[in-house]
């Protein structure tokens, strides 16, 4: 298929050099016909958002639904490597033979394992990892999984690094983080191995926010400057009663199934041994948030709060007992989980950069 050309030019003639040979300067450069994108892209999975991003990217198209063929769109096998190269920085590797065996972006994924994954996985998420200005850190909810933050490379400029923190565990190897505290402390050993001094800039949606809190809580004993932001985050007390033990395999087995009957293809899709990791951090990090007791930060926060959470009484409110600095607040038009909705972090990050410019 890929030896099919992506593009057929018709001339009424060639157009010929005065020695009445082929003259290629004149012939008109060859463009790809707008075919119609198959599907927009949904808010089913961060890691399909970033695939479409990139394959428009080197396709140089506006927009790429997930069952486009690169090579209709007019891909090539230079455009390949190049494909590779930015899907790689992003986080996701993937070979030549994989792209024109599965040249469209659910084709890609439906065939992805663990190995392909595996520096998704990791504890440091690299985003975009140029840029002269300090880098914008980025907590993961509660399922673990920072690549939601992945669209923000749309709208942060190019001259912030970006990084994604996600659990241990995640890639099955490694020990689960026994509380909030200690996980903000293996985060602080990632973000200082990168930005070794402050200011730091955090930024945390759901579980991430309460995580993130306790990051700049840490890095403030420590002397630092913190810009903290949190996406619809409350404190709350921990849990007074105890539930009743169940056995932790079978609940890793409902959810994992509850995972793949209510997700993306991706999930659906993962092998065991992929998916049962994540399922696991994932409750860890129920448990310890439902531990965690939050303390005092010193410095300013900036939330955004999604409309449904405002509705229900939340709001800054709740977090004026855990920081003595101004606390900002942005109302967002949506539901909680549309927050890291790519057109949503577009508005986040807009604000998000009004208050960096205000508190600097």
């Amino acid at each position: 298929e890929y030896m099919v050309p992506s593009v057929v030019v018709t001339l009424d003639r060639l157009p010929l050099t005065a020695t009445g040979k082929l003259d290629r300067q004149a012939l008109p450069a060859p463009e790809p016909e707008a075919a119609p994108v198959t599907r927009k892209v949904s808010r089913t999975t961060a890691l399909e958002f970033v695939l479409c991003d990139v394959f428009a990217d080197v396709l140089g198209v506006p927009e790429v639904g997930l069952e486009d063929n690169f090579f209709t769109l007019g891909g090539h096998s230079l455009m390949v490597v190049t494909l590779i190269a930015r899907l790689k920085a992003r986080g996701v590797k993937v070979s030549a033979r994989d792209v024109f065996s599965a040249p469209t972006v659910a084709g890609l994924i439906a065939q992805m394992s663990l190995s392909s994954l595996r520096n998704s996985l990791s504890m440091l998420l690299p985003i975009r990892t140029q840029g002269t200005r300090p880098p914008l850190f980025c907590i993961h909810p509660g399922g673990g999984l920072s690549w939601c933050y992945m669209p923000l490379a749309r709208f942060v400029p190019d001259d912030i690094p970006l990084y994604g923190l996600q659990p241990r565990g995640l890639d099955g190897t490694g020990a689960l983080f026994g509380s909030i505290e200690e996980m903000a402390a293996g985060y602080i050993e990632q973000i200082r191995q990168l930005q070794p001094a402050g200011p730091y800039h955090l930024l945390g949606f759901s579980f991430g926010g309460a995580a993130a809190h306790e990051i700049a809580v840490q890095l403030e004993a420590a002397g630092e400057q913190v810009a903290l932001v949190i996406m619809d985050t409350y404190p709350g007390a921990p849990e007074a009663e105890e539930l009743p033990e169940r056995d932790p395999e079978t609940e890793i087995d409902e959810m994992a199934a509850r995972v793949r009957g209510e997700t993306a293809a991706l999930f659906r899709d993962m092998p065991d041994e992929t998916l049962r990791p994540v399922v696991r951090a994932a409750l860890n990090n129920r448990q310890i948030r439902d531990r965690h007791e939050h303390r005092v930060f010193g410095q300013d926060l900036l939330i955004f709060v999604a409309n449904n959470s405002r509705d229900s009484g939340f709001g800054r409110l709740q977090w004026e007992p855990y920081v003595r600095g101004s606390i900002t607040e942005v109302i967002v038009d949506c539901d909680h989980s549309d927050l890291v909705l790519p057109e949503t972090l577009g508005q986040v990050w807009a604000a998000t950069e009004a208050w960096l410019a205000r508190t600097a």
